[in-house]
């Protein structure tokens, strides 16, 4: 009877094993579907990038000279914008025009970001403003004043930052102002 008694134990025991793994495998198979239906309801969300993320930078043109002419920046899919600055020559304390030019993109703001290359000047960010549309054009303008510097000549950075419903695009222009 001893020996019925262990079996019957034993018996119990992997039966109490294998519907605890039935169980677990039906959470794991319903954890799994759940996992399944929240992607497919919101997977787009998580998938695509985040609207603040930069989606493309162009690359810095080094034959453009902004204290001449308007430069240039391309991106895939045709997208191209033209950034002026003026009065020329370029000088600081002195109030500029902005003028970008873009073809091709739905934008929903613009900026400009003005940088020190090899000195922190801080970070001047002005917003433009949309002067004229045409039907794949669209032209946007505003001002800004470059800060004095102790060195004669000053390497300058400005990002033109284009902010879209999928993402931000930026354009770097680089530029040198001199004191006198």
């Amino acid at each position: 009877m001893a020996a019925y008694s262990i079996y019957a134990d034993q018996h119990l025991t992997l039966n109490t094993i294998n519907s605890n793994k039935k169980y677990l495998y039906a959470f794991v198979v319903g954890l799994f579907v759940a996992a399944q239906i929240i992607l497919y309801l919101f997977g787009k969300d998580f998938l695509q990038p985040a609207k603040n993320s930069i989606i493309e930078t162009a690359v810095i043109n080094p034959d453009c000279n902004l204290q001449k002419t308007p430069c240039e920046a391309n991106f895939s899919e045709n997208v191209k914008i033209t950034f002026s600055l003026s009065p020329r020559p370029i000088k600081p304390l002195v109030p500029l025009n902005i003028d970008v030019s873009i073809e091709k993109l739905e934008i929903e703001n613009v900026h400009v970001q003005f940088e020190g290359i090899d000195m922190y000047m801080g970070y001047y960010r002005p917003e433009l403003s949309i002067r004229n549309k045409d039907n794949n054009k669209v032209n946007y303008e505003g001002n800004a004043t470059l800060s004095v510097c102790t060195l004669d000549e000053m390497p300058w950075q400005a990002n033109v930052i284009l902010t879209t419903d999928q993402g931000i695009y930026v354009a770097p222009f680089q530029f040198v102002v001199s004191k006198s």
